[in-house]
């Protein structure tokens, strides 16, 4: 038994280095034909990936048990708002020929990044029994580490007039800083060997994210950002890392790791 469960999750890995790898040749091979092919290919890209997302989302609901449907129902919220989201920014760049940001489908992605916080502190609450103090100001150090500068730049930018760009920008980093005091605690522990891998994806598919909104805040403000260009391919890994560990099907806590069902 034990044996069956270390193949199934080696040749699981292996479906994850795969997805990364695919992903990031959907991302480099249009980037390196230029701008124009970069934003056309990236603005279809997205509405496979967020669609794949909220099946995945709405499987791992129907799956999950009564006491963790809730914990997924507000992960299926938010892929469903991305998934709006992406459809808008698409139809704005691609269709209407309009600036994509700020639109409407920043009320979409904020919709989807306001769920993330509840979402990643009762994925968390199994934990807590785990969660020492040492972690916990950790985590609240690191937090801080991400809402300060970008607070401080979002006053320093506005110069007393503050912007819809300028505050989205922002927000976006402010809120990952939000989600990453419960994030910080999930990768802590997955360091420490007590959790499992493939359920703990899910906080480490913060990682790109934030850099990706670091970068997405950077580049728009200084009018280098367009849809498909460095940026993008960190907000392309968090779908694969998302739907790999809402995929799983064990528990988080590191009682036993089966992996993931087959994909």
């Amino acid at each position: 038994m034990v044996s069956s469960q270390i193949r199934l999750s080696a040749r699981d890995q292996k479906y994850l280095v795969i997805s990364l790898l695919v992903i990031f040749f959907v991302w480099l091979v249009p980037y390196s034909f230029g701008e124009s092919v970069a934003i056309f290919t990236n603005d279809l890209v997205y509405i496979p990936l967020s669609l794949f997302l909220v099946m995945v989302s709405f499987y791992r609901v129907i799956e999950s048990k009564k006491d963790s449907r809730v914990v997924w129902i507000v992960f299926l919220i938010s892929a469903i708002a991305q998934l709006v989201a992406q459809h808008i920014w698409s139809l704005d760049e691609l269709i209407f020929g309009t600036k994509p940001f700020p639109s409407y489908a920043d009320v979409a992605f904020l919709v989807c990044y306001l769920a993330w916080i509840p979402f990643f502190v009762m994925y968390l609450k199994p934990l807590k029994n785990l969660i020492s103090k040492n972690i916990l100001v950790l985590s609240i150090i690191i937090s801080c580490a991400i809402i300060i500068p970008s607070g401080y730049y979002l006053v320093q930018s506005a110069a007393g007039t503050y912007t819809v760009e300028d505050t989205l920008l922002s927000s976006y980093v402010i809120i990952d800083g939000i989600i990453f005091a419960p994030v910080s605690i999930g990768v802590a522990l997955f360091f420490k060997g007590k959790t499992n891998f493939f359920p703990s994806l899910m906080f480490f598919a913060m990682i790109p994210q934030l850099i990706a909104d670091v970068l997405f805040q950077i580049t728009s403000a200084n009018g280098t950002y367009y849809s498909g260009s460095f940026t993008e391919l960190f907000f392309y890994l968090p779908f694969v890392l998302f739907m790999f560990g809402a995929y799983s099907s064990h528990q988080l806590d590191k009682k036993q790791d089966i992996g993931v069902k087959n994909i």
